[in-house]
């Protein structure tokens, strides 16, 4: 059996670190810390930390293939250029005031999944949310406490999305 030592690659403490995302291209590992508002990006070869400050708690997010990002946030779900010069909220989904992003993650077709997560204690007014490259949107699943822990496949995945209209989908084994 192989055993791993763990170290730490950068000094920087969150309020509530989340969701890292490797980007081998930059070679750079990106990650969120929700309650600051802030998208974190580590340069593994330089050792550099470079901070997007944003406006509102940030649950998740995805690498764009085009550069950028979408980002899963409070009010909803974003598109932010590489540059930081653009930033546009998608028409859809949408939720109300008493949930926030709270995980997100691409799944090989270039689907984003966001789960919202109860910012009001007990109200299970959370979802799951999946936006396709086109920008087409469905809520799949209601009534969450909190959508967490979203996984998919080990095959490398960017996003690809853009504002467009709703679809219609389903999701699978939901367990308690």
């Amino acid at each position: 059996m192989t055993l791993y030592a763990a170290e730490c690659l950068t000094s920087h403490r969150c309020q509530l670190g989340e969701g890292p995302v490797w980007d081998a291209a930059s070679e750079a590992l990106y990650y969120t810390d929700i309650l600051s508002n802030r998208l974190h990006a580590f340069d593994t070869a330089t050792g550099n930390q470079h901070v997007i400050q944003l406006n509102q708690n940030l649950g998740c997010f995805a690498l764009r293939q085009d550069g950028g990002f979408v980002l899963g946030m409070s009010a909803g779900v974003y598109t932010r250029s590489e540059d930081g010069q653009h930033m546009d909220k998608l028409e859809n989904p949408q939720w109300n005031a008493m949930v926030r992003a709270n995980d997100g993650k691409c799944d090989p077709a270039g689907r984003f999944w966001c789960g919202t997560s109860d910012e009001v204690e007990g109200v299970c007014e959370g979802g799951l949310y999946v936006i396709t490259p086109d920008g087409r949107s469905a809520r799949l699943l209601s009534g969450l406490r909190c959508a967490n822990g979203l996984a998919f496949s080990a095959a490398p995945c960017i996003s690809s999305i853009r504002p467009a209209a709703r679809f219609s989908g389903t999701a699978s084994t939901r367990r308690p």
